[in-house]
């Protein structure tokens, strides 16, 4: 009986990721999310094309050129495995503790990659990410009524975005997005997986997945607002991602992405003849609630030491959840490292995941 459900858990439940909301950007830096993801008023350059594109040259003539900037992200049961591994060793892999595992815990995966570059107010490049979702749909106290409902989205695009300063202190940003957008999903009743990869020892039933493909064009826009004094200033943003919503094109396209509506303020204030600054940032994100309907979800909160362009800690408020990040460049690389909590249920504190994720940068600014 161990044998019988530790297979199952191996080889199904440990590649996939369970994740019940979707992701807010397509591109995430690992330095917002340690800030709370509220990063819609205060970003710039890189960071900016995909949280607010009025900021992409926020103030100045910013070049920066981005090689390669990888990210891994791990949460749930992977992250609890690499740091206490001898938790899940003592499980006998009862249905009990198959359940019970299913209700409690959730497993993240991610990565993703950017290369491009912001040349004065103007930005181009390529992008890919990858995350996965899984849900168990039915009544979780009954093993036989659980189905598996499980979906793997992929990106690849390239985008080109800049930003003007239309009125004093006023600036607008569009960003012009072309995303291969793929589906893989795959919906099986729990026991009949059961049956075909342990009953039959068919461990190929992967094979079951099917999935759709197809292109999309869409179009972000950003406005930002700056009262700019000598030694702070404050910052009021407002971001609409996907407006008109993101359709896909092809023989079998997936579903469109919804627009996005965040609002976003901040407060910088300089210190020690302006090499080092404190930023504080609150967002409100998905206004129109056509991805979360609970106006507790939608709050961000980041607060952040940041010391020229060489270093920055940050803590923060994710959904109600603590976050925390850390960022540390030289010259031409960067690295970046972020704990954060969300929530994946309907309401706070109904399904927390805690994740970890990490970022290295290989570029310049000049």
């Amino acid at each position: 009986m161990r044998n019988f459900f530790f297979s199952i858990f191996s080889y199904f439940l440990l590649p996939l990721s369970m994740e019940a909301t979707p992701l807010y950007h397509v591109f995430e830096s690992t330095r917002i999310q340690g800030f709370g993801s509220a990063g819609a008023a205060f970003v710039e350059g890189e960071e900016a094309i995909f949280y607010n594109p009025a900021r992409i040259n926020h103030g100045s003539r910013m070049r920066q050129v981005n090689i390669i900037s990888p990210q891994a992200g791990i949460g749930g049961v992977a992250l609890e495995f690499m740091i206490d591994p001898n938790r899940y060793g003592k499980l006998t892999f009862t249905e009990e503790e198959i359940v019970k595992l299913i209700q409690t815990e959730n497993l993240y995966i991610s990565a993703q990659n950017h290369t491009g570059a912001v040349l004065d107010k103007s930005a181009f490049g390529v992008l890919t990410r990858s995350y996965m979702q899984m849900e168990f749909v039915g009544d979780l106290e009954l093993f036989d009524t659980l189905k598996v409902d499980s979906t793997i989205y992929i990106y690849n695009g390239v985008y080109y975005g800049f930003s003007r300063e239309v009125l004093k202190n006023f600036e607008v940003g569009v960003l012009l997005k072309v995303i291969q957008k793929s589906e893989i999903i795959f919906n099986e009743d729990m026991i009949s997986l059961l049956e075909t990869a342990i009953v039959d020892e068919d461990r190929n039933f992967l094979r079951k997945f099917h999935g759709n493909l197809g292109f999309g064009f869409g179009v972000d826009l950003g406005l930002n607002y700056t009262i700019p004094r000598e030694e702070y200033e404050f910052s009021f943003a407002l971001v609409g991602q996907n407006l008109g919503g993101q359709r896909f094109f092809g023989a079998n396209p997936p579903p469109m992405d919804k627009t996005l509506i965040n609002f976003g303020t901040s407060y910088k204030k300089k210190l020690l003849e302006a090499k080092q600054e404190i930023i504080a940032a609150l967002d409100f994100k998905d206004l129109l609630s056509l991805y979360n309907k609970k106006f507790s979800k939608k709050i961000h909160f980041g607060l952040m030491w940041k010391y020229l362009e060489y270093a920055s800690v940050s803590i923060g408020l994710n959904q109600g959840y603590p976050t925390a990040g850390v960022t540390l460049g030289y010259k031409i690389f960067e690295f970046e490292m972020a704990a954060y909590g969300t929530e994946l249920g309907d309401k706070i504190g109904s399904k927390p995941s805690v994740r970890f994720s990490a970022m290295g940068r290989l570029g310049w600014i000049f």
